[in-house]
């Protein structure tokens, strides 16, 4: 019959972390027709405002946050290829260079984990062929030590 076949989409909750300042809510939406496509949705929440932070409250304004943690993912990525051959991202990636991971942006998912670390994630296909699913990079606190409130 035209038109109808499997379908399914599945959303979970999960609590990232809490700390005295922030409160994480990941939602997993996982969507289903003949394959499978997952992406995660995080809700950092200032227990102080009750507001959605945003990456870049989390900065001092005129830093350079955007280039310095690019950079410092960019790095991640090319260190977990070189360790392991199954790990592909679209980093200098000459083949498709309009694939390449050129930098993050303000509305790119992220949240802090219990190191207090900022965590970025991306989605299926983002940064990297499907089969490597969700993939996340925990940017070390010494690499924007200088630009955090």
């Amino acid at each position: 019959m035209e038109g109808e076949g499997y379908q399914n989409i599945l959303i979970k909750s999960e609590v990232i972390n809490t700390t005295e300042k922030y409160f994480t809510l990941k939602l997993i939406c996982y969507y289903g027709a003949g394959s499978g496509y997952e992406e995660n949705h995080y809700y950092t929440i200032d227990l102080n405002t009750g507001e959605r932070v945003k990456l870049s409250d989390l900065f001092k304004e005129g830093s350079d946050y955007i280039k310095v943690i690019s950079e410092n993912i960019k790095e991640q990525m090319k260190k977990q290829m070189a360790e392991d051959p199954g790990v592909i991202y679209w980093v200098d990636y000459e083949e498709y260079p309009e694939w390449n991971f050129n930098e993050i942006n303000e509305d790119t998912s992220f949240y802090i984990n219990a190191d207090g670390e900022i965590v970025i994630s991306f989605n299926e296909g983002e940064v990297a062929p499907m089969y490597m699913r969700v993939v996340e990079f925990v940017i070390p606190n010494d690499v924007v030590a200088d630009m955090l409130k």
